[in-house]
């Protein structure tokens, strides 16, 4: 694979550590048998939407590549590997990467799948509604030169088929972290006939069935079906055999205690959990609230393990990015960032004495102890509504609340990775935690392609992440798979960045 110098350079960016920062999984070996299983799987959080394009929620993705592939995916220990793309070339300035698709691969109707079929994907993509407040691709292909007029990348210079089989994309500026922002479900490529997206991936399944009703998913090669179901009550599913094994979106606030009759695989460090405040709500549209909060938050013992629930499931950290992850501050900048916020204290309690701070969402219970402990229990209400009314309501201009219970995957070892949730054209950006200051950092931070001032730069994300407060960042928390192990048998731990379900056989 010809990546050449500066494809090297990008892997030292992605150390080791970022297998524990990617959206990750296991890979299951399993007896084979002749005859056809199924097999139950089970998700406690919603996908969304099922299509590609619209794809924004870790679920979703979890779903969506079984069908769909992308042009390269991730290794166990963060680099990039071939998928659609057997081959590619990166630019000495990080401006232009030139892609060589493998021609052996196909789509399920047999058909090649060429440069133009990457092309009509995004296109389709780019022009349907996103579930999100950005689409979904928007984070990465507004990068593309001539983008800037037009969501439509239609005619647009930056994309340059060369050959059936090559095509070159070329970025407005320099892009650092381009290549890996391009794996994952919603860059899939696909082709529509007859109103239906082909995929190319091992498994098909009708993207219009919704999360509260089953997904069939089917592999002849495999010899089993899978179901998919949403529910929160995995575990008592599991041990009443409705469930055969299930993933965990929060294992620290799911699993309480090891059933000696289940199996357990941990997938640590796999979310950033975080308070999401609502920045243009009556309370905290003034910042010093939000500083004030932070410090409350922060400094109260206990407060913070409230929310992130089993702690042996996840960490305590304020600020955004891992320990061993460039734009680190230390611990004493830290702490008096955070002491700043302790002067508005007085005026926090005056606000929300004379009006209730209001939060909505699936945690009431949660946040009503951590108030408890805050001791401001009677100056809280609480409305609660389900992960997707929540996730909904959050991606609208106005929400009515003051404040959520939020958690967003960690996708990269390099500090662009919150760019997702936190950067102008980020996929999961809440309109309610957008903020400019952060904006103009990040996208400065796109732009380096100097890897010595990575965590000199990223600092200062982290500092004025802590200043502006957005978000109250808790920590990190574990995802988990759950099964039953007299259908399953996992033997190994190989992390990558999507479940690879085809390499499940039924015992």
């Amino acid at each position: 694979m010809a990546q050449q110098k500066k494809a090297g350079a990008m892997k030292a960016v992605v150390s080791t550590i970022a297998l524990i920062f990617i959206i990750t999984t296991i890979v299951y070996f399993m007896k084979q048998r002749s005859d056809k299983q199924e097999l139950k799987f089970c998700v406690n959080a919603t996908w969304m939407s099922l299509h590609p394009g619209k794809q924004s929620s870790l679920i979703g993705a979890l779903v969506i590549t079984q069908q769909f592939e992308s042009l390269v995916k991730m290794s166990w220990d963060g680099n990039v590997l071939p998928s659609i793309a057997s081959d590619w070339k990166i630019s000495d300035d990080f401006k232009k990467i030139k892609f060589t698709l493998d021609q052996k691969k196909t789509f399920h109707d047999g058909s090649p799948i060429t440069a133009q079929d990457v092309f009509n994907s995004w296109k389709n993509s780019l022009n349907i509604a996103p579930d999100s407040f950005n689409n979904s691709l928007k984070d990465v292909l507004y990068m593309i030169e001539g983008f800037d007029a037009k969501k439509n990348i239609a005619e647009i210079p930056g994309f340059k088929i060369i050959s059936p089989f090559e095509f070159e994309l070329i970025f407005k500026r320099s892009f650092r972290m381009g290549i890996y922002h391009l794996k994952g479900a919603r860059f899939s490529i696909y082709k529509i006939r007859n109103e239906e997206l082909i995929g190319s991936g091992h498994f098909r399944y009708n993207i219009n069935d919704s999360e509260s009703s089953i997904v069939r998913i089917e592999n002849s090669a495999a010899k089993f079906q899978l179901s998919f179901s949403d529910s929160t009550e995995v575990l008592s599913k599991i041990m009443n055999n409705e469930c055969d094994f299930a993933y965990i979106l929060k294992a620290n606030q799911i699993i309480k205690e090891t059933q000696q009759d289940m199996g357990f695989k941990i997938i640590k460090n796999s979310t950033n959990e975080e308070i999401t405040l609502n920045n243009k709500s009556w309370l905290f549209k003034d910042k010093s609230m939000r500083q004030a909060f932070q410090y409350l938050v922060y400094t109260t013992p206990g407060a913070m393990e409230t929310l992130l629930g089993n702690m042996e499931f996840a960490e305590v950290d304020i600020q955004i990015y891992p320990p061993l992850a460039s734009g680190r501050i230390n611990r004493d900048e830290e702490m008096k960032i955070i002491t700043e916020g302790k002067v508005y204290l007085e005026e926090f309690m005056n606000r929300i004495k004379s009006k209730k701070i209001i939060y909505a969402g699936s945690d009431v219970k949660v946040v009503q102890k951590l108030f408890e402990v805050l001791s401001l229990g009677e100056y809280l209400e609480t409305h609660s509504l389900s992960r997707k009314e929540n996730l909904e309501m959050l991606y609208k201009e106005q929400y009515f609340a003051d404040f959520t219970i939020g958690s967003y995957s960690i996708i990269s070892g390099d500090p662009d990775g919150i760019y997702h949730a936190y950067g102008r054209n980020g996929a999961i950006l809440f309109p309610m935690t957008a903020n400019e200051k952060i904006f103009d950092l990040l996208e400065l931070g796109r732009n380096l392609t100097d890897l010595k001032e990575i965590d000199t730069k990223y600092q200062e994300v982290t500092r004025t992440f802590l200043y502006e407060v957005p978000s109250i960042h808790l920590g990190r928390a574990a995802s988990a798979i759950i099964f039953n192990p007299e259908k399953v048998n996992i033997k190994n731990d190989s992390y990558k960045n999507s479940f690879q379900l085809f390499d499940i056989e039924a015992m």
